[in-house]
This record gives C-alpha cells, structure tokens and sequence, in this order.
C-alpha cells in the first residue's frame, strides 16, 4: 500500500503519496486505490492515487473510457513489463537520479525495474496536474 507522508516542500494542504521508487505530492484527502494498470476507479471517481505492480506485460482487461479526471497512477514494471510504457525523452535529475520525463508521465529505472508516475487521459485541470507532476521524486527504495 501506498505511504502517506507530511512534506513541508509541498504547497499547504498537500502530502506526500509514496509507493515503490517514486513519490508524488497531491492535495490531501485523495484516495489510493490498487488496481490493474489503466484500469481507473468508476468514471467521475476523482482524486485517487492508484498504485500497482506488473510483472508481465498485459493489455488491461477494463473498459476504459477517457473523460475528465483527476487520477494519478504510481506503479512499478518488474522485468518483461518494463516496455510496457516508454521512456519519454527528456531528461531531469532529482536528489542524484535521473528522470525521464514528459506533461505526463515519469519514469525512474532501476535494474530490472522501472518505477512509474503518470496523470492517466483527461486528467483535469491541467494546471493542477503540472504542479503535481513537478512534485515527483525518487523515495530511494525500489521497485522490488
């Protein structure tokens, strides 16, 4: 299960949601689901933190249709899962590590393993979901 943590670099009112190699700050009060990766809560459940673990690369088995949402996923790809999602390309360094990082998505990787954080499809305010994306960091665990 996702930690849940006070951090005073976080704007008020915000926590520190943590699970396997990364961590990413929201408002306080959002829920953590675990489910299967891009399989979201019930369209217009909002303010969740879902987490999850893939160890072999599988098309999500939900219908999952896009609308307005405020869903962040953190998750962790173990060996063959980790093309799963791509790298995106550019770059940044956080406490030491680097990041590859695109408006959505982030990716850490470890060996054999790649840490993930991505807003999943209609995630809005847009606004909102850059200040949490710039939040990201590494928790100096792994993902395994």
């Amino acid at each position: 299960m996702a930690s849940i943590k006070s951090d005073k670099t976080l704007p008020a009112g915000w926590v520190r949601y943590s699970y396997g190699a990364l961590s990413v700050g929201a408002p306080r009060g959002w829920r953590i689901y675990s489910y299967v990766p891009l399989c979201p809560p019930p369209h217009g459940t909002n303010d969740v933190v879902i987490e999850f673990t893939e160890t072999t690369p599988e098309a999500a088995s939900c219908a999952y249709s896009p609308g307005p949402s405020r869903v962040i996923a953190l998750g962790c790809l173990i060996g063959p899962a980790m093309g799963e999602f791509g790298s995106p390309s550019q770059t940044t360094r956080v406490q030491g590590r680097l990041l590859h990082r695109s408006d959505t998505e982030i990716t850490y990787q470890g060996s054999g393993w790649k840490a993930v954080s991505l807003l999943l499809p209609g995630f809005s305010p847009t606004g909102l979901g850059e200040e949490i994306m710039s939040t990201v960091k590494p928790t100096g665990r792994s993902c395994r």
